[in-house]
This record gives C-alpha cells, sequence and structure tokens, in this order.
C-alpha cells in the first residue's frame, strides 16, 4: 500500500537528506568562499563546481586555464595601476608647478605694464 506524503513531509525529507549528507555543509562553505572571494568569477557556478572538486574541471581544463590567465592578467593590471596613480601624482605636482610659474609670470607681466604708462 502506497502512503501518502504532503509536498512539505518530502521537502522535510530532503533536506535532511542534505543535512545528513553533508550537502549543506559543503555548498555553504563554497558560496561563503564565493562570497568572500575579492575578484568575483564571471560565471558563479564554475566557482562552485571548481571548489566542490567537480572532476570535469581538471588543472588543465581551459576553465583552469583561463582562470590562470585571468589571475595573471589581474596581477598586471595591478601593477599598471600602481604606475598610473604614481603618474598621477607626479603630473599633479608639475601642473603645480606650472601653475606657480604662470601666476608669478603674468605678476610681472601686469608690473612690467604698470611701469610703461
Amino acid at each position: 500500500m502506497l502512503t501518502y506524503q504532503s509536498p512539505e513531509s518530502k521537502k522535510e525529507a530532503f533536506l535532511r537528506y542534505l543535512e545528513n549528507s553533508g550537502a549543506i555543509d559543503s555548498l555553504t562553505v563554497a558560496l561563503v568562499n564565493l562570497y568572500e572571494e575579492p575578484n568575483k568569477p564571471s560565471v558563479s557556478t564554475e566557482y562552485i563546481q571548481k571548489y566542490l572538486g567537480d572532476r570535469s574541471i581538471s588543472p588543465g581544463s581551459a576553465i583552469m586555464e583561463k582562470h590562470q590567465q585571468q589571475l595573471k592578467e589581474n596581477e598586471t593590471l595591478k601593477k599598471e595601476n600602481e604606475k598610473l596613480k604614481q603618474k598621477v601624482i607626479e603630473m599633479s605636482k608639475v601642473i603645480e608647478t606650472l601653475k606657480a610659474n604662470l601666476n608669478h609670470l603674468r605678476a610681472q607681466a601686469r608690473k612690467a605694464r604698470e611701469g610703461h604708462n
């Protein structure tokens, strides 16, 4: 004889199964790591698969190669960004010096015009 299970009891049984098998803990850890990841991947499911150890994502796979390439590019961009920040600081100093020189020359020109009048 078949017993009737309400949708709610099926849901509860499935949740118990996930808890007992460790799936909820594994998913929680994977999601927390994704949340804390400073460089969020464009495809979150790939990150979770990689974290959970999906066998289709091997060290030589296209996803891993792309990930490694993105990490290298990220480092390159960080270095370039730092260089550009330094350049902005240098150029700001040059601009301030030029402004001061311009103001000084304008003042000299005013005095010169006043002296001729």
